[in-house]
């Protein structure tokens, strides 16, 4: 008795497919600090929109993308530690104090204090 085998991968799924298997809408989950991209060269680059509104990117590449996710997290925590000071500097007054609230958008440069 002959047995017909059949092919462990009959054809790949595409992205769309595969995302509906797992049940999620997103084919690829957006970061949500800075954007990492992969060089031609192979290397990896990271690169960030900083508070002023300019696009910042890394002093260097990297040889893994891990290493440039990283690198991206540890510069999100270092602008968020400095945004702190600012506030703090400045009178203590937080950015969720109804006192600093602006009656319009806030700069991208973070709250600003109405007099």
């Amino acid at each position: 008795m002959t047995r017909k085998s059949t092919p462990l991968v009959e054809r790949l799924l595409t992205v769309g497919e595969a995302a509906e298997l797992l049940g999620t809408t997103e084919r690829f989950p957006r970061r949500r600090f800075g954007q990492v991209r992969r060089l031609p060269s192979g290397r990896y680059q990271a690169r960030y929109l900083g508070p002023d509104g300019l696009d910042r990117p890394a002093p260097g590449t990297f040889a893994s993308k891990t290493s440039a996710e990283k690198w991206l997290v540890r510069k999100e925590a270092e602008i968020h530690d400095d945004q702190k000071k600012d506030t703090s500097a400045a009178g203590g007054a937080s950015c969720s104090t109804p006192a600093s609230v602006p009656h319009r958008w806030p700069s991208p440069t973070g709250c600003s204090r109405q007099s």
